[in-house]
Formats: C-alpha cells, sequence, structure tokens
C-alpha cells in the first residue's frame, strides 16, 4: 500500500470551496480519487461550518459519505495528547 492522507477541516472546506492553487487541485483530486480519509473531528468542524451552508451542504454531506471516517478511540486520545 502506497501513502495515505488524512484530511483535516481546512484542506475539506477549502477543496470544495475550489480555494487551492490548480496545482494543488490537481495533486489532492488523485488523493480524493484514491481514497478519502479524515476524522470524526473534521466532518464535525466542516459540516457546522456554516458560510455556503445552502450551496455547499450538501456537497459536503456527499463527500463525507464516500469517505473513510476515523473515530476517537481511547488509543487515539491517548496518543494525542
Amino acid at each position: 500500500m502506497g501513502t495515505r492522507y488524512l484530511l483535516d477541516s481546512n484542506t475539506v472546506i477549502d477543496y470544495i470551496g475550489r480555494l487551492h492553487p490548480d496545482k494543488s487541485r490537481q495533486w489532492l483530486n488523485q488523493i480524493i480519487d484514491d481514497e478519502i480519509n479524515t476524522s470524526v473531528i473534521t466532518k464535525i468542524e466542516v459540516l457546522s461550518f456554516d458560510p455556503d451552508k445552502d450551496d455547499n451542504y450538501p456537497i459536503l454531506v456527499d463527500f463525507f459519505e464516500a469517505a473513510s471516517i476515523f473515530d476517537l478511540s481511547a488509543d487515539i486520545v491517548s496518543k494525542t495528547i
């Protein structure tokens, strides 16, 4: 298995909002086409982010439905601390 990436909130918001430069967007497209990995914290942050909720909310919901979402476990919390 190759390199795997965990997408954070800012990356997801900027990706959906098309705020990344073209070269970065192409690179992210490849990562997202292979496998979307994110955390439950990112899902909470992004879906509660409000500026364009009417326009982007359905797109974001679809994005997270296609993603592998890592939940918090006691082990993850301990390692993070």
